[in-house]
């Protein structure tokens, strides 16, 4: 059976593979429960995350523009989109003649 690759999430799929009328084999009927095991502990860690970044998105100038001038942007794509979301100690990388000039 092919799956398109995000809908392992949804929930007529999982059904379907964790169904014990499913002909899979004994190694893949192992390994179907625990994939889902793994999903379910990654979904709930990341959960704490991902709200943190979608709320920084929301405030930083920047993200908080994109947010409101595209359509289907929130604040967690903002966040990964805007150059303003950068940390500002991030030091750049520096150019072809600092790093000859240094190097000699």
């Amino acid at each position: 059976m092919t799956l398109p690759e995000t809908s392992i999430r949804w929930a007529k799929i999982r059904e379907l593979l964790e169904d014990d009328g499913l002909e899979i084999s004994p190694a893949g009927r192992q390994r179907v429960p625990t994939a889902y095991r793994m999903i379910d502990a990654i979904t709930i860690e990341s959960r704490p995350l991902k709200a943190d970044l979608q709320r920084f998105g929301l405030h930083q100038p920047g993200c908080r523009a994109l947010v409101d001038s595209q359509y289907g942007i929130g604040g967690l794509l903002a966040v990964v989109m805007s150059p303003s979301s950068a940390t500002a100690n991030a030091s750049p990388v520096p150019n072809r003649s600092s790093v000859t000039a240094a190097s000699t």
